[in-house]
């Protein structure tokens, strides 16, 4: 292990969130080898402050030795909230080192029943922490190539949800503004534990595509969208459901997102038309 600066490792051990904002521009490797010469308890505390999506990366890039001691000293919640994201057999892999009773306690949060909203929803949610600028969180969402994304879930230092982001409030929002400015606090959410049959009938398909879900403690554990649940839906006919009133729900959804979609597209071309005229 290498020998950290005492005042680097002291900036760590006090400011692990503003580390984390920091090592979530670099590179995967490049963080991980940071981890490689922090304390496991260093290293614990700033994994917990990444948003799921880096923090998973990290664990998956890391040997399962090295993930498990870093695992070792993180929060239940946070720790599950991770392994969540990186797979069944990487999962295990680092489960298997662990001690038996926190073992079990990562592994109680790690099941969810069938036909529940924590089994079927996508544990890998697009997150942003409140407190960047606008600025920073453009650089971080033009970063997510493939990925169709309209809605962007912002979380707080613990990763407890604090509302939701239209991408394209994003980006026709003034750059040196704060992201707190256009976040929608009143954001309607799933239980992990929620049925599948509940989830459906949520009115609140008919505004968004995609839903965040929460678990113990309102952390953000992932987001279900209406194209999943129509799915599984169509997989269990034994849910007690209704279809025609399901039908004109999610059609009322798809209607509204196609709409969405043209409009960031064109916000998008608008954006990059104006930096080359610049150019």
């Amino acid at each position: 292990m290498a020998r950290i600066n005492p005042l680097v490792a002291d900036f760590i051990d006090k400011h692990p969130v503003d580390c984390a904002r920091v090592l979530e521009q670099l590179m995967i490797n490049t963080t991980c080898s940071l981890f490689r010469s922090l304390r496991p308890e260093h290293a614990a505390g700033i994994m917990e402050c990444m948003v799921t999506s880096y923090g998973s990366e990290c664990l998956q890039a890391l040997d399962a030795q090295t993930a498990a001691t870093i695992i070792k000293r993180m929060k239940t919640p946070q720790a599950s909230r991770l392994l969540r994201s990186i797979g069944f057999q990487k999962a295990k892999n680092i489960l298997d080192i662990l001690p038996l009773y926190l073992r079990s306690n990562i592994q109680s949060a790690l099941q969810y029943p069938d036909l529940t909203v924590g089994r079927v929803m996508d544990s890998n949610p697009v997150s942003l922490p409140e407190s960047l600028s606008i600025d920073d969180a453009v650089k971080r969402v033009k970063k997510l190539q493939g990925r169709n994304i309209y809605e962007i879930f912002a979380v707080d230092n613990d990763h407890k949800l604090k509302g939701v982001i239209l991408v394209a409030d994003l980006l026709s929002a003034a750059k040196s503004s704060s992201l707190q400015t256009i976040i929608t606090s009143d954001v309607p959410y799933l239980s992990t534990r929620a049925t599948l049959g509940s989830a459906a009938v949520n009115k609140a398909w008919q505004t968004f595509s995609t839903l965040p879900v929460v678990g113990k403690e309102h952390i953000l554990s992932g987001v279900l969208k209406s194209s999943t649940l129509m799915h599984v839906l169509a997989e269990n006919a034994n849910i007690n459901s209704t279809p025609d009133a399901l039908d004109e729900v999610f059609s009322m959804a798809t209607m509204y997102w196609s709409v969405m979609g043209q409009l960031v597209d064109t916000l998008a071309g608008d954006s990059t038309g104006k930096k080359d005229e610049r150019v």
